[in-house]
């Protein structure tokens, strides 16, 4: 039979992990990682959820907008006879 402090070893694992996690998306982006050629340089203290969340938001944008134009004419014939 198990002992207790073998069954609560994989708690204490994860609880490690998720902090780990935790800690890697909170924290600020390194100064290293910022180059002046890099399109992290906008970001300069922010951390990776910023960043993520900055860029869905952008992303939503884009494809909101790209949603809000009127759908093309299935008829691209008569577009061309208009014309002439």
């Amino acid at each position: 039979m198990l002992s207790s402090r073998v069954k609560g070893q994989a708690s204490v694992e994860y609880l490690v992990i998720s902090i780990g996690l935790v800690l890697a998306l909170l924290l600020p982006v390194p100064d290293s990682e910022l180059t002046d050629n890099n399109w992290l340089e906008k970001y300069k203290g922010k951390n990776i959820m910023e960043i993520l969340s900055d860029k869905l938001k952008k992303s939503y944008s884009d494809y909101s907008y790209a949603k809000s134009l009127p759908p093309l004419p299935d008829d691209f014939e008569s577009l061309s006879n208009k014309e002439e």
